[in-house]
């Protein structure tokens, strides 16, 4: 009966460890602008679809899930809200045959950040 004793607490603790590591920390919320411009005129890009997505840990490979899509406004801008301590990743496309990406987020984000998103053309 003395092994029984003892499995019990060791059961616990790995069930509290397990539940204590795998709770996700919620971090501050910062605002961020992103402006796509066309990477020629530099001028601002309107109704652009940009993928906003957050890097995660994977194995073997890092994966990139999804977070919201937004559409760039008539000032080629989108606000949004970012978790200040995470690595994010924008696709921006857009008429006719353009697109752009741009990574952002290491930890340090501040907020009002504007983040500026070249567009070009895609060569077939």
């Amino acid at each position: 009966m003395k092994p029984l004793i003892l499995k019990k607490p060791l059961i616990i603790i790995a069930c509290l460890c397990i539940v204590f590591f795998s709770c996700e920390k919620k971090s501050e919320l910062v605002n961020v602008t992103i402006k796509v411009v066309d990477s020629k005129t530099k001028k601002p890009r309107e109704n652009d679809s940009i993928e906003l997505r957050i890097e995660k840990f994977g194995f073997p490979v890092k994966q990139y899930p999804l977070v919201a899509k937004y559409v760039s406004d008539s000032n080629g801008e989108a606000k949004i809200k970012v978790q200040k301590d995470e690595v994010y990743h924008l696709i921006v496309s857009g008429e006719p045959m353009m697109i752009g990406f741009a990574d952002f987020g290491d930890g340090n984000m501040e907020n009002e950040s504007l983040i500026t998103v070249d567009m070009v053309k895609i060569k077939i």
